[in-house]
């Protein structure tokens, strides 16, 4: 597809920007974008290679540009890039593949975490309080499919499940607020548990979704706990919420997804949180 001419596609990206993120860090995205096109030029946004874009930041660390400067840049630049491949004027992003040295990825462990597969089968157990079963379910399902911390699942309250529009709201911990869709099989699961099960547990009035046993909220400790039961499914590996959530946002991008999606799902503020993930292969 022809590019539009400089001044549409700024006004575009900006809408889109501002769109999906705070109004500071849209315009320092934009400014990025535009600083980009000052030193090099207009045509070089859908011309430059991976080559191109590694020399360019090769010169603004000579040029003594600190490093929270280089990764804002970096991050204002492929925002950029991921909308002009979105609206057809290129066919890749010159910047997939380009790391810093000096920024942390070593905390992700990429050969140990688990794939789409593995985590399904989690959701295939028999629980012998079979009033649970349901609870359960749903708990687990939250953290394979959608990518739940625990902290999100533990606030989660019966009025941000919307059934009819099989949908999760997410007010989010530490993570950014969400509106995530629900498969069938997490539908027809809550829908049992919030009709049968969720009103035979509570013993007191409460906001939270899902109760414990005993009949008191689920807590971060009993959810951790929860999820330990499954360890020895996969002996000599770390099975926990976060392996869990690490192993779904990788296997997001691995699937093809785009990155500034997978930023969306994973309730991500910044895109630096996301491009973590990006697995080295």
């Amino acid at each position: 597809m022809e590019p539009p001419n400089e001044q549409i596609l700024i006004t575009d990206l900006s809408q889109e920007l501002e769109r999906k993120y705070t109004y500071g860090t849209a315009n320092r995205y934009l400014f990025a974008f535009k600083q980009y096109i000052k030193r090099i030029s207009y045509q070089a946004v859908f011309d430059n290679s991976y080559q191109d874009m590694y020399t360019y930041f090769s010169k603004l660390r000579k040029e003594g540009k600190n490093r929270d400067y280089i990764h804002t840049e970096f991050y204002g630049l492929f925002t950029a890039f991921e909308y002009i491949c979105r609206n057809g004027y290129r066919h890749d992003n010159p910047l997939l593949g380009i790391h810093f040295k000096d920024y942390r990825r070593n905390d992700i462990p990429f050969e140990q975490l688990f794939s789409e597969k593995e985590l399904r089968s989690l959701l295939n157990f028999d629980n012998r309080y079979k009033m649970l079963q349901q609870r359960d379910f749903s708990i687990l399902s939250l953290y394979v499919i959608q990518g739940f911390t625990t902290g999100e699942i533990a606030s989660l309250q019966p009025a941000d499940i919307d059934l009819k529009r099989r949908v999760v709201m997410v007010l989010g911990d530490r993570a950014h607020p969400r509106t995530l869709k629900l498969e069938d099989e997490q539908v027809d699961s809550l829908n049992r548990y919030l009709i049968f099960d969720r009103p035979y547990l509570v013993k007191e009035t409460t906001r939270a979704l899902f109760i414990a046993k005993n009949g008191n909220p689920e807590t971060i400790d009993s959810l951790h706990h929860l999820v330990s039961r499954f360890r020895k499914r996969f002996p000599g590996r770390k099975l926990n919420p976060k392996t869990i959530r690490q192993s779904v946002i990788v296997n997001w991008i691995r699937s093809g997804m785009d990155i500034l999606e997978v930023q969306i799902l994973a309730g991500h503020r910044h895109l630096g949180s996301t491009m973590r993930y990006i697995p080295p292969d």
